[in-house]
């Protein structure tokens, strides 16, 4: 998980440090400057991408980290984000057969030993 967050923070972060770098190296490259369109451009494409560093970090943290999630249903009473991915999760477990066993032998009920007369 901690690589995953450091892999989106340099790709969201990148395009700012470059920007930066053409500010300081360039004295055309400002808001009055000859390449004043590609500066707005380039200003957009920062902000954007450090908006979305800051939003994707909590849906990789609600991804990759159980405890966390929980922690967060149990605070804010979101218990409906979880259910559905048990839910999803139990029905898969019902349906998908196992090594050894057939999708009928698992969803019908064992016949009972005993006959009653």
């Amino acid at each position: 998980m901690l690589l995953v967050l450091c892999g989106v923070y340099i790709f969201c972060t990148l395009p700012g440090i470059v920007f930066q770098i053409f500010t300081f190296i360039t004295d055309e490259f400002s808001v009055f400057g000859r390449y004043r369109n590609t500066y707005k451009l380039t200003t957009a494409i920062s902000l954007l991408t450090q908006f979305i560093n800051s939003s994707i970090n909590f849906v990789i943290y609600m991804a990759m980290n159980e405890r966390f999630a929980r922690s967060y249903v149990d605070l804010f009473g979101c218990s409906f984000l979880l259910r559905s991915k048990d839910e999803a999760g139990e029905k898969d477990a019902q349906t998908k057969p196992t090594m050894g066993t057939s999708l009928a032998s698992k969803t019908e009920k064992p016949s009972s030993t005993s006959d009653a007369t």
